[in-house]
Order: C-alpha cells, then sequence, then structure tokens
C-alpha cells in the first residue's frame, strides 16, 4: 500500500498522515525522513538540489560520477531512499512517482483562516496574521513551484488526485477516515461497511 499526500500549508498534512500511517502500520516519509535515509545511503550530496528546494532542471537532473558519466536520473536517486512498500509520503512529490505503482493520491487544503492558525500556533518566530500570511504565501509559493518543475503538472489540481479533502470542513480525524477509506476502496476493492 503506497499512499501519497500534496498539502496546502497548515492544512496539517502531517498530523493527517500519521493517523493513517499507524493504522496501516506505514512507514511515514517526509523531508526529514528522506534526508535521514540518504545520509545513511552516503547519497545527500547527491541529491542536494531537491532536499534544497532548488526546482531549477530538476527534472533533467543527472548523477554522475567523479569521471562525468552519467549514474542515474534524479527520479532512480530518490526512488532509491524510498522502502518497497507500505508507506505514506507528505509532502515529496509521491503522487508522481508512484502513479505508476497505482499509489493513492491525496490532496489536502485549508482554509486562509486555518492556514493562519496553524501557522501562527506551530511555526517558531511567528506570532501575528501579517508574518503568518507572509510564510503561508511563500510555502505555498516554494510547493507549487517545487511540484510543477519536478512533475510538469499542476500543484492542486484536481484532476491529478485520487481524493481532495478540506481539513477546515472535515478535520483532521475525518480526513484520515476518509484516506483509509478510499485505501481500503482502491487497494482491497472494498468498502469499510464490507470490512
Amino acid at each position: 500500500m503506497i499512499i501519497n499526500i500534496d498539502r496546502t500549508c497548515g492544512s496539517k498534512g502531517g498530523a493527517v498522515a500519521k493517523i493513517v500511517a499507524e493504522k496501516y502500520g506505514l512507514t511515514y516519509i517526509n523531508h526529514a525522513y528522506l534526508i535521514e535515509i540518504a545520509k545513511e545511503k552516503k547519497m545527500l550530496d547527491r541529491l542536494t538540489k531537491y532536499f534544497s528546494g532548488d526546482a531549477e532542471n530538476l527534472l533533467f537532473s543527472f548523477d554522475l560520477d567523479e569521471d562525468g558519466e552519467e549514474q542515474g536520473t534524479f527520479l532512480t536517486l530518490l526512488r532509491q531512499l524510498m522502502p518497497e512498500d507500505n508507506f505514506i509520503t507528505v509532502g515529496v512529490c509521491g503522487n508522481h512517482l508512484y502513479r505508476k505503482e497505482g499509489a493513492l493520491s491525496v490532496f489536502l487544503a485549508a482554509t486562509p483562516r486555518e492556514q493562519i492558525n496553524v501557522v501562527m500556533k506551530e511555526v517558531d518566530g511567528i506570532d501575528n496574521e501579517e508574518d503568518a500570511r507572509d510564510y503561508i504565501r511563500q510555502m505555498n509559493g516554494r510547493r507549487r513551484l517545487f511540484h510543477e518543475a519536478f512533475t510538469c503538472e499542476g500543484w492542486g489540481d484536481p484532476s491529478r488526485y485520487d481524493l481532495c479533502l478540506n481539513v477546515s470542513t472535515c478535520g483532521v480525524e475525518l480526513c484520515a477516515a476518509g484516506i483509509c477509506y478510499a485505501a481500503e476502496f482502491k487497494f482491497h476493492g472494498k468498502t469499510v461497511d464490507q470490512q
């Protein structure tokens, strides 16, 4: 089972993903996880464009050895950091990377008011609405630029996701339940009522 979540800033994507991961025993993967694995596998320097958020020419990046010989595309290197199966990603363009494998692809959003409240509560040094709005604008801009440069697809485009949820309307628990329901149907062909 592979589930991928993209999200707007302040939509509590990590909290939702952790509930789903716990229910199914999935490995929770975000940028911090990938950086740790890249360090362990001594691949961090080979993926600096990805981890720095440098979207310029990312899709066409190649890893070259000391003699300038191609060792693999960026996508190949990134996949080497991922487990074989049974994981949930947050914000690592997993919806694009694992589309052919039949992964469940989710986009989470929140209202501007919810985003501001979350950022003011969770981001150190941001304690007013104006700074929160600036932070949200910057983060969503970076996510959009990175996603679109990496995938050549629209970030948040509903047609690119299996499921789109508004955390402000549904809450964290209900969004997690909705993802679980969709996963049961997609991966096991049954609804929650049939379990």
